[in-house]
């Protein structure tokens, strides 16, 4: 099955080397209309993730606006409970 192009989505995950945040990240890497995965956290992540991009961040997380911008991610969720918002407008 195909998906449109327009439906492909961008998502953040905070909270990556927990233990929900794992496998919010491994569900997110099977579906389909997620393109792009983008998991923060201040320590790497414990499970083997494929197409999640890691970024390190500090305790304050201070650098998330700036890569909300920089990835364009059209949904963020928190691994604590694992909450994926519907596609936002761009």
């Amino acid at each position: 099955m195909s998906v449109p192009v327009n439906t492909k989505r961008r998502v953040l995950v905070t909270g990556l080397s927990t233990f929900w945040g794992g496998r919010v990240a491994q569900a997110l890497e099977q579906d389909p209309t997620v393109e792009v995965i983008v998991g923060l956290d201040t320590s790497e992540p414990h499970v083997e993730l494929e197409r999640t991009e890691y970024v390190r961040v500090d305790a304050n997380y201070s650098i998330l606006s700036r890569i909300v911008r920089a990835t364009a991610s059209s949904t963020a969720g928190c691994a604590w409970p694992a909450i994926i918002g519907p596609q936002l407008p761009m």
